[in-house]
Formats: C-alpha cells, structure tokens, sequence
C-alpha cells in the first residue's frame, strides 16, 4: 500500500511536472506568430509564467514541503555560516555565469554551423521605449529564473529523488530542448549548463541560488 501510494504521488507530479513544461517546449512554433501580437504576447506570457505555475504549486503543494525543493531556511542565524553563506549567493551565479560563458565557446566550437536555423529570438518581443525595455527584460528574466528552476531543479529533483543520476540527465536535456528555438548552439550551451546546475543543486540542496544565477545569465544574454 505504501509503495502504491507513492507511485501515485509520483504519477501526479510527473503530470503537473508535463504540464508546466508543454508550453515551454512548444513555444517556439508560436512565439514568431505572437512577436507581432503585443496584447496576446501579454495574455500568454501571463498564462505561461504566472497562471500556470501557481496552478502548479497549488496543486503539487501536497507533495512536498519547502525543505524538499530546496526552499528549507538557509538564513546566516538559521545555521548556514557566513562563509558558507557567501560561497552560495555570489559564487554559485558567478561561477554559473563562466560556466554558460565556456558552454557558448565550446558550442561554437564543435558546432561552427547551426545544425538548425533559429527561428526565433526574445529581442523580437522587446519594445523600443527604453524604459519598457527594462521592464519586458526585468519580467521575462525574473519569470524563467524562478519558473524554471522550479520545475527542471526542483520538482525533477523531487521526482527523481532517489535516483541522482537521472534526475541529472533528464532534467538537462529538458532544459536544453526548451531553448531549442534559439538554434543548435544555444540548445547545447543550455545542456551543459543544466548539468553543472543539477550538479550544483545536488551538492547545495539549495534553490534560490541556482535562481539568482539563472537571473544573472538571463539578464546578460537576453
């Protein structure tokens, strides 16, 4: 019975998980047609980032408590030190950031042609008033670093809990094929970005620094 019940569990989380994922995977045949729609790019945008994931969680949130995904306290007076402390919030998105800086290279290189046109980029979705520009970048920054995380770090992790090795594979090759519209280059700089963070999360258990790193390389690449 107990074994069944978790199978369930697991089950439900790998559909929500799908869910989440779908429109991520797919928007890449729509965001061309949508670039041109600005009041539809909106309501998408809202549904894909904001409604969707909160649909998630509400319905996910029976499965696991923050300590789970990697959201347990990590305050300096909870007991993560200083140092420790340190390392997480400023070197984790440092060292992230190199390590996305080296994949590009390393992509370039061993794919000096795109094996697959891009067929899309956000800058197509960024408005000329400089100060729209700031916000559109600031919300689809701050949204793919949080959404996510939660799902290819956290929830995967969660998934594949008692099986390291897969929940490394499968949650970077997830990631990589979401950024498959942005052409061959871009979809294997990801997967190997992915690896180092599922790395970096199994070793940290921690979430939010993987956020603060995705923001960081989000901010300068898009």
């Amino acid at each position: 019975m107990i074994n069944a019940a978790i199978s369930k569990d697991d089950y439900r989380l790998a559909g929500l998980i799908c869910l989440g994922i779908a429109p991520l995977l797919l928007n890449g045949f729509y965001n061309p047609w949508l670039s041109s729609r600005p009041a539809l790019i909106c309501l998408v945008e809202l549904i894909t980032w904001l409604a969707l994931p909160a649909l998630i969680i509400v319905r996910a949130g029976s499965l696991f408590q923050g300590k789970d995904i990697g959201l347990a306290s990590d305050s300096v007076d909870g007991g993560l030190g200083l140092l420790k402390w340190f390392a997480l919030y400023l070197v984790v998105p440092i060292a992230c950031m190199i390590v996305y800086m080296l994949a590009n290279w390393f992509a370039a290189t061993v794919l000096p042609d795109e094996l697959w046109t891009p067929g899309f980029t956000y800058q197509q979705f960024m408005p000329n008033e400089p100060h729209l520009r700031v916000v559109v970048l600031l919300w689809m920054s701050c949204t793919a670093a949080l959404v996510e995380e939660f799902y290819f770090r956290a929830l995967l992790r969660r998934l594949f809990r008692n099986k390291r090795f897969l929940f490394i594979v499968i949650s970077s090759l997830l990631f990589a094929a979401i950024h498959w519209e942005n052409g061959s280059r871009a979809t294997f700089s990801a997967f190997l970005l992915g690896i180092s963070m599922a790395l970096i999360y199994l070793h940290t258990d921690k979430l939010l620094p993987l956020v603060f790193a995705h923001l960081a390389i989000d901010l300068v690449y898009l």
